[in-house]
């Protein structure tokens, strides 16, 4: 668990807290992450390729670059709850590849504000993504490509703010069999 609200200041791209070994399970223990500069490509936290079974858990991700939450491609049963995203350019980038999708995701009881896309799913499949309240986006609320038999149930949309021509609340596009249920869109100015 984060001991001390934490502010980095990065040189160059890169990540705050790198996850690269399986079965980690990160409490930020109701503390703060923040980027307190305007470096480009910073995210959060970042989960290494070809990972399984991590967690990121109970805590604020504000300011970020790149995403307040990476994924990267192929790994399996990342876990993500009880965490607040706020002013980052995407609050969770699930970042899968072609051949290396990223599987099993549960993302629970979240709340993403002011992010360009508050979730930005590529090549996600057999994923859980629920209780989200995605808030005040500059483009896109959800933003999910290349991705399958996924379920999005009880997320709330609203304040999807059109700075670009293709503003929206959710999007699937390039996938098949993704469910939305008991979920709401409003506001998409």
């Amino acid at each position: 668990a984060l001991i001390e609200n934490v502010t980095f200041n990065p040189v160059a791209s890169g990540q705050a807290i790198l996850i690269n070994a399986s079965g980690v399970n990160l409490d930020l223990g109701c503390g703060s992450l923040t980027q307190g500069n305007s470096q480009s490509g910073v995210s959060g936290v970042k989960v290494a390729s070809s990972l399984n079974n991590v967690t990121i858990a109970h805590g604020r991700i504000s300011n970020f670059t790149q995403a307040g939450i990476e994924i990267s491609s192929n790994v399996t049963n990342p876990n993500i709850s009880g965490v607040i995203l706020t002013n980052n350019l995407r609050g969770v980038y699930y970042n899968g590849s072609a051949g290396q999708p990223i599987t099993q995701s549960n993302m629970s009881d979240i709340e993403i504000v002011q992010s360009t896309t508050a979730v930005d799913c590529n090549y996600v499949n057999y994923s859980m993504i629920s209780n989200i309240i995605a808030l005040n986006s500059s483009a896109a609320a959800f933003d999910v490509k290349n991705s399958y038999t996924n379920i999005f149930a009880n997320v709330s949309v609203a304040g999807v703010r059109n700075s670009v021509d293709d503003a929206f609340g959710i999007s699937l596009r390039s996938g098949a069999n993704n469910t939305i249920k008991y979920s709401a869109i409003d506001s998409i100015q």
